[in-house]
C-alpha cells in the first residue's frame, strides 16, 4: 500500500510514500525540488556502495504508471547531507546548507556524547509529544487500514506517543481489521506456466536452455483464455519485483526472433503431471480449447 505525503528535511519540502510502512522518498522529484541534474545524481546513487544498496524502485502517484528510484527516509537524510552544494540551485542552497552544518555537529555529538541534542524541540533535546487530537487521528488511521504493514507502522507511532502521554493503548489485533494474508503470487505464476507446459500452450520465449521468459501481456491472455486464477495485477508485478525477477528485452524464440520484453528468472524442473491441481488446471484448459 502506498500513501502520499510532503516531508520536510532542512526546511524543505519534498514528496514521499508510505510502502510496506518504510517512507520512501521519489528521488527525481527530490532532484527538482533543489534544483539539481537528475541523470548525474541517478548515476552516482547507482554508482554508490551504500545508497544503491537501499534503492527501491516503486510506482507513485506521480510518476505516470512508471517505476521511480526511492531511496528510504533515513538513506535519504544521507544523500542529502552529501549533496554538492555547487549543484543546488540558489533558492534551495542556504536550506541544504544550513542542514549539512548542522549535521557535522550532530555526528560530533553523538560520537562523543552519546547523544545528539536537537535545538528545534522544546527543552534542549526534549521531544514535544503529541496532541490529543493527533493521536485520535492517528488511531482512526489503524482502524481504516486492513494490510498489516501499514497498520503495524502507525501503531508503533502510537504506541510511543500513549507512553508519552500516560493513556492506555489496546493491542494492535483489537484495533479494527486486518486483511488475511494474501496469496503467494509467484507460486501461483509457476504453477498456472506449469499447466500451460503440461497443456502444450507456448509461452516461454527464452533461447536460453537455463533461463525462462514470459511476456506479461500475452500471460493476462492466456489467464483470461485459460482461466488460470492468476491475472496480472499491480500485486502480482510487485510480488515479481520483489521476487527479483526481472523485465528484460528477449530475442523471442517463439515469434521469429522478435524482440519482446519479458519476465525472465531460472528455468524450472519440468512440472510433474500427477498433481491433482496441476491435473484440474489441464483439464480447464483442454475444455477451452475444445470449446
Amino acid at each position: 500500500m502506498t500513501e502520499f505525503a510532503l516531508i520536510k528535511v532542512g526546511d524543505v519540502e519534498y514528496p514521499s510514500i508510505l510502502h510496506d510502512g518504510v517512507i520512501q522518498v521519489p528521488m527525481r522529484q527530490s532532484c527538482e525540488t533543489v534544483g539539481i541534474p537528475w541523470q548525474n545524481e541517478h548515476r552516482r546513487i547507482k554508482n554508490d556502495p551504500i545508497l544503491s544498496e537501499a534503492v527501491i524502485n516503486l510506482m507513485t502517484p506521480f510518476s505516470n504508471g512508471q517505476e521511480v528510484m526511492c531511496l528510504p527516509l533515513p538513506f535519504f537524510i544521507g544523500w542529502v547531507f552529501r549533496l554538492n552544494l555547487n549543484t543546488v540551485a540558489p533558492i534551495a542552497r542556504p536550506r541544504i546548507e544550513a542542514l549539512q552544518r548542522e549535521g557535522y555537529r550532530v555526528f560530533y555529538e553523538y560520537w562523543t556524547f552519546g547523544v545528539a541534542r536537537n535545538p528545534r524541540f522544546a527543552d534542549g533535546h526534549e521531544r514535544r509529544p503529541m496532541s490529543h487530537a493527533q493521536m485520535v487521528v492517528l488511531f482512526e488511521k489503524i482502524l481504516k487500514r486492513t494490510d498489516p504493514a501499514s497498520r503495524s507502522f502507525f501503531y508503533q507511532i502510537l504506541s510511543i506517543e500513549a507512553r508519552w502521554a500516560g493513556v492506555a493503548l489496546a493491542p494492535l489485533s483489537e484495533i479494527g481489521v486486518e486483511a488475511p494474508p494474501a496469496p503467494d503470487l509467484i507460486a501461483l505464476l509457476f504453477e498456472a506456466l506449469d499447466k500451460l507446459t503440461i497443456a502444450g500452450v507456448p509461452w516461454d520465449h527464452s533461447r536460453n536452455p537455463k533461463l525462462s521468459a514470459v511476456n506479461p501481456t500475452e500471460f493476462a491472455e492466456l489467464n483470461d483464455k485459460y482461466a488460470l486464477e492468476c491475472p496480472v495485477t499491480s500485486a502480482l508485478r510487485e510480488a515479481v519485483r520483489k521476487a527479483g525477477i526481472e523485465k528484460k528485452a528477449v530475442n523471442s524464440g517463439l515469434n521469429q526472433g522478435q524482440t519482446i520484453y519479458c519476465w525472465v528468472f531460472d528455468r524450472r524442473p519440468a512440472p510433474t503431471i500427477v498433481e491433482g491441481k496441476v491435473i484440474e488446471g489441464v483439464a480447464k484448459i483442454a475444455t477451452a480449447e475444445a470449446e
